[in-house]
């Protein structure tokens, strides 16, 4: 992020919440109120993620793929991006072993109405690595893949973005890290929270290796489906359990029920016995 992002990334933070006479005392009170209101925010976002599917523009794999995975909001922008590839050609200016090299041909407006002006850039791409890069860095800077390394990757039949060109902070299938956090408002579980603490540096790691190359990256979506599946079923193996012992305390509690109604009826028909 630059300076400015930065510093307008906090002013939009605390907007509405502090002003040049807030207290320090006062900061703090709206400083939680603040990221609670991020966090509701962030929540309903999620939830329209989840629940409301944007319409694609274009029939893409590409596209598919990342509507699936990108929160609404990335993957507006990503669409974005879908609609600048109509001023944008390119054509294959050499190849050496692996590694191709394409000239992207953008037209932009010019300033203040002036007719369009043609801009050239150049992008690499790997077939062994499925490495893209722009030399405008535009992927670096702003975290989205940017339309020219998308026409390059439509241009070379790409029908997956590789994973490491989609960010998790983007992801609607990923628990933000600050949720876990303690809070003055929140009621969350601290064993929970433990068990986050121990398990986020690993999967950090695990993470860092499976993006150094291709083979890793598969290997390792192999190993983590593996896990899941098993995750999911210790969680049927318990609820099973649970399911059991309920049922034999029901069994159990049945039977004395009809204990008490026989030896009452034995009373009834045998009052002389009593």
């Amino acid at each position: 992020m630059s300076t400015t992002q930065k510093s307008e990334s906090i002013n939009a933070f605390f907007d509405g919440y502090v002003h040049s006479k807030t207290t320090l005392n006062q900061f703090f009170k709206q400083y939680e109120n603040a990221l609670k209101s991020k966090i509701e925010k962030e929540s309903n976002a999620d939830f329209c993620s989840f629940n409301i599917v944007i319409p694609c523009i274009i029939s893409l794999s590409i596209k598919k793929q990342l509507q699936r995975i990108y929160t609404n909001d990335i993957f507006q922008r990503f669409q974005d991006e879908l609609r600048g590839l109509i001023f944008c050609c390119t054509s294959l200016s050499q190849t050496q072993g692996s590694i191709s090299t394409f000239e992207v041909i953008e037209s932009v407006l010019g300033k203040d109405g002036t007719p369009f002006e043609e801009i050239n850039y150049e992008v690499l791409y790997n077939e062994t690595e499925w490495d893209v890069q722009c030399l405008c860095h535009l992927f670096e800077f702003r975290g989205i893949l940017y339309r020219h390394a998308i026409l390059v990757l439509i241009r070379k039949k790409v029908i997956e973005v590789p994973c490491r060109y989609i960010l998790e902070r983007w992801r609607k299938d990923i628990k933000r890290g600050y949720t876990a956090l303690k809070s003055v408002y929140d009621d969350g579980n601290d064993e929970q929270r433990q068990r986050n603490k121990k398990l986020t540096p690993l999967l950090f790691e695990v993470q860092q290796l499976g993006m150094e190359s291709k083979a890793k990256c598969e290997l390792l979506m192999k190993l983590l489906h593996e896990a899941k599946e098993k995750l999911l079923k210790v969680d049927c193996v318990h609820k099973s359990s649970q399911s059991t012992q309920v049922l034999t305390i029901s069994t159990a509690e049945d039977d004395s029920e009809l204990k008490e109604i026989l030896s009452l009826h034995k009373r009834l028909l045998n009052p002389l016995k009593v």
